[in-house]
């Protein structure tokens, strides 16, 4: 019978969600890098984080649509998540599309960026502002988070260009 240790299981998981991420960027979907890092805190605990930065350039999202841009569901729930992103924007700074955290469906979910209070007061290219908020798992519906997603609450299709999301997130 196989044993595996917790460790061995981590790097496991990481290599699934490598092997994951580079197949979506070979197939042309998006382009996203994940980097895992591992670092002991005072108490000699482990502290496993992850980082996604996600392309959206020349994507079109529909009103109500939604796109994935991190799901932890099979290697754990994430403490915290820090969201940086270009968006498309209106002349007062408020965000034109979301990014939302928790658990994927629509009663589980809050905004991390939702609204001009994450303007950073920076202007990207192609009529994007840059945003930057942290979200705790306290802090949304259900109080878990294991996905971020990017979702379209206004009433026309928004075309996505030169939006590009970093997502930072700490496993419990």
């Amino acid at each position: 019978m196989l044993k595996l240790s917790l460790i061995s299981v981590i790097s496991m998981t990481k290599t699934i969600l490598l092997a994951t991420v580079l197949a979506v960027t070979i197939l042309g979907l998006t382009t996203a890098s994940m980097v895992f890092n591992n670092t002991a805190e005072a108490d000699s605990h482990p502290v496993e984080r992850v980082s996604v930065t996600v392309n959206l350039d020349d994507i079109k999202l529909k009103t109500g649509e939604v796109m994935v841009l991190l799901d932890t569901t099979d290697s754990g729930t994430l403490s915290t998540v820090h969201v940086a992103a270009n968006l498309p924007c209106d002349n007062t700074e408020t965000p034109k599309v979301w990014i939302v955290a928790g658990v994927a469906g629509p009663s589980t979910l809050s905004g991390v960026i939702a609204d001009d209070t994450s303007f950073t007061g920076f202007f990207g290219p192609d009529k994007t502002c840059v945003f930057h908020a942290t979200v705790v798992a306290g802090d949304v519906a259900g109080g878990v988070i294991t996905d971020v997603i990017i979702l379209n609450p206004g009433e026309k299709t928004e075309k996505l260009k030169g939006v590009v999301v970093t997502i930072t997130g700490t496993y419990i």
